[in-house]
């Protein structure tokens, strides 16, 4: 792609002028979670020791609710600590289940991110006006494929190339998500992106 005429870069694949290397910091790197429990939900005597995990920056917290459940649940009082009800906040924010993790620690932390990055597990429930309710992983999902249909919408002016896509690779996509898969993740994402920087309505 030439870097000199606007012409041509405003007509260069919109994929060509996002560096490799900077897509693949951005879509491919991780961030190490340190997670302790809400002091103030600890039942036992003991603090418990935090969770350490290593997770990709395309990960959603749900994700990590069953490891964190696992890890906490001899700590927690009768009858509270359900997996589904598992909520984390970073500096008294509280954080959106159904955004990317990745997302999440640049809006919060910026540039300079802490390793490793400390988040607080909840089991208590969040206010309703914080966060949107999560009754399962099929709830992260939807909220997923929504956001990727807003964002097609957004950028092209309508949400037709996402409606288009193939119920095969819309589970592609998911699958690749969830699995934390780059390449299977990328090769979706990049046809649902407008073919020129002048075909865009916004970035």
């Amino acid at each position: 792609c030439s870097a000199g005429a606007a012409e041509a870069f405003a007509t260069c694949p919109l994929p060509a002028l996002i560096e490799e290397e900077t897509r693949s910091r951005l879509l491919g790197g991780s961030l190490l979670l340190r997670i302790r429990l809400a002091g103030d939900e600890v039942a036992s005597l003991k603090e418990p020791p935090p969770l350490f995990s290593l997770v990709p920056r395309l990960a959603y917290l749900p994700f990590l609710f069953n490891d964190v459940y696992e890890h906490f649940k001899s700590c927690l009082p009768p009858r509270m600590g359900q997996a589904f009800d598992i909520w984390f906040d970073y500096d008294n924010v509280a954080l959106k289940w159904h955004y990317p993790l990745g997302v999440l620690c640049d809006v919060l932390v910026g540039l300079e991110v802490p390793v490793p990055w400390d988040l607080t597990a909840h089991f208590r429930g969040c206010s309703s006006k914080e966060l949107l309710p999560f009754s399962g992983i099929s709830d992260l999902q939807k909220a997923v494929m929504n956001s990727f249909r807003e964002a097609v919408f957004l950028q092209q002016g309508s949400a037709s190339p996402f409606m288009r896509l193939p119920k095969q690779q819309q589970t592609q996509l998911w699958d690749a998500i969830s699995k934390s898969q780059l390449e299977g993740y990328t090769s979706v994402q990049q046809q649902l992106m407008c073919p020129t920087l002048r075909k865009c309505k916004s970035l």
